[in-house]
């Protein structure tokens, strides 16, 4: 019974979003921001539906001062610091020994009053490492050899907010956003049409989109034709085969998509579409990761993105190879 009681309990407790910072760093109007919503008090934790046009799903955003970080993992770890005032970073360091940064999925460090770094002329928002003080720096290395994607923003100034870049790159409430919605969320439902690979089983090997997706309190809605019932069935299959030979996403996903047939080349083409986007939006994340690896381990890392790339198109190395020649 207590077995049962706690499979229940994995089921329908939400994925937690932990903001953790100093006080006064602004953590507060981030999650206002994030959430469109009340920001929660210290502590406590408030529900936030993430919806995209792949997926819906229910995470809970907590709020938490440093040091009274609590030791409850969470899916998803979000630290503020002011660039205003560096020596707030200190104490988002030291709060990282109470996680397992190898178990968090998604790490993110988030530096609010980027306003600070820009001349007085708000109307150029990009900002250059190169350019910025040595403090800077020592941040954005802690950043990369953490695993950690380190994004500055503005919340309490949208308009410069929005036009935020770091180094070319996208910055902003609008680029964590980016990264909380490109993570692959245990028990996300999928919307209706999409290619996206859903989580059954609050695991990350996934069903391909049209099978139906465990909600949040545990129910599931049955196969509502033969034709359901059957790709239902093989969607089984495959969730079995991921989890006894570890296939990836992609590859079951490859499968599953020659397996029906009946698809127009319309549709094939949206799912072309909606992967590639999804692809894009997980590069943007290893940039900082990569930045650490080797020469070899990174041409190891791009000929990995490459094949994804193939297999997104439709394509295999074989036909590619054969093409070349």
């Amino acid at each position: 019974m207590a077995a049962a009681n706690l499979e229940k309990l994995a089921i329908t407790t939400a994925p937690r979003v932990l903001v953790a910072g100093a006080p006064l760093v602004g953590k507060s109007q981030l999650c206002q921001v994030l959430t469109s919503s009340e920001a929660p008090r210290s502590g406590s934790c408030v529900p936030w539906t993430i919806q995209t046009k792949y997926y819906t799903t229910r995470v809970e955003v907590c709020e938490e001062n440093v040091p009274n970080v609590p030791c409850t993992q969470p899916e998803a770890l979000v630290l503020v610091f002011n660039l205003a005032e560096p020596h707030t970073f200190d104490l988002v360091q030291s709060c990282m020994r109470h996680f397992d940064l190898e178990a968090v999925q998604l790490k993110l460090l988030c530096g609010t009053r980027a306003d600070v770094l820009l001349s007085a002329d708000y109307s150029a928002g990009n900002v250059e490492t190169s350019s910025q003080p040595a403090w800077f720096k020592i941040v954005t290395d802690w950043s990369v050899q953490n695993g950690v994607e380190f994004i500055i923003c503005c919340p309490h100034l949208p308009a410069l907010d929005a036009t935020l870049t770091l180094d070319g790159d996208k910055q902003g409430v609008a680029r964590v956003m980016e990264a909380l919605q490109a993570h692959e969320w245990p028990y996300l439902k999928v919307s209706s049409g999409s290619k996206l690979y859903a989580s059954t089983d609050g695991t990350r090997n996934g069903a391909v989109l049209g099978l139906d997706c465990v909600s949040m309190d545990g129910t599931a809605s049955g196969p509502q034709t033969r034709q359901d019932a059957n790709e239902l069935e093989y969607g089984q299959q495959k969730l079995w085969q991921v989890s006894r030979r570890g296939l990836t996403d992609n590859a079951v996903g490859e499968e599953m998509q020659q397996h029906d047939r009946g698809d127009t080349e319309s549709s094939h083409a949206v799912a072309m579409l909606d992967g590639l986007d999804l692809l894009m939006e997980e590069m943007k994340g290893q940039k900082a990761r990569h930045a650490m690896l080797s020469d070899d381990e990174r041409r190891e890392q791009a000929a990995v993105l490459t094949l994804r790339m193939l297999e997104v198109l439709g394509l295999d190395s074989e036909e590619s190879c054969s093409d070349d020649a």
